[in-house]
């Protein structure tokens, strides 16, 4: 579902606003609906069950305060966790790790620092 988001990235390049925003909306959809089945009923199928990832990445990349907040409490229903911010951290550094040059890393931190620091 975040393919195409993916591959920007690892080109240096930021997906436009208004192709990842449906794509985002949709896919958290997804995952809100995969979440309301018992865990061993959930797909993997990432065109059903978006990764958590990707979709954080996705608010992240759109600026979508409201979006990470929503995300988060995916996260932790997911997760079963409460270190969402070990979870948040391990996942920048994950999106980070694509980014083709220093530059773009810079631009990445940026965007990423407006929105949770």
């Amino acid at each position: 579902m975040f393919t195409e988001m993916i591959s920007l990235i690892k080109k240096g390049q930021f997906p436009l606003p208004h192709d990842l925003r449906p794509r985002f909306k949709a896919g958290l959809i997804k995952k809100m609906g995969v979440l309301q089945q018992p865990p061993p009923c959930r797909t993997g199928d990432q065109k059903i069950n978006p990764a958590s990832q990707h979709l954080f990445w996705a608010a992240l990349l759109l600026e979508d305060q409201e979006g990470l907040i929503m995300i988060e409490g995916v996260i932790v229903t997911e997760q079963e966790t409460t270190e969402i911010n070990a979870w948040k951290m391990a996942a920048v550094e994950e999106l980070l790790k694509l980014a083709p040059n220093k530059l773009f890393r810079q631009q990445l931190e940026e965007k990423i620092n407006r929105l949770l620091f």
